[in-house]
């Protein structure tokens, strides 16, 4: 297990893409960023998306491009448990 270290705005960003209910695994800093647990595969290929960005970069443009691939109809919507879909 690693962790990654994202700044509030990043944090908000994932609750708000978050498919579902969101329940945060991180914990807040002392200077209000996150530190958050991720698998080692996430981290490494977070890290090797980055490519030498930092993770909150990384993170919201990964955000940004699932939201386009959904509108787009490249990759189909998620499945929910909500019965007002």
């Amino acid at each position: 297990m690693k962790y990654i270290t994202v700044k509030p705005a990043t944090h908000k960003a994932i609750a708000e893409a978050a498919i579902g209910a969101f329940q945060t695994t991180g914990r807040r800093l002392q200077g209000g960023d996150w530190e958050v647990p991720v698998d080692d595969d996430t981290y490494w290929r977070l890290m090797e998306y980055a490519g030498g960005a930092q993770i909150d970069i990384a993170i919201r443009r990964l955000i940004i491009e699932g939201k386009r691939k959904l509108e787009n109809g490249m990759v189909p919507a998620p499945e929910t448990d909500d019965p007002s879909d």
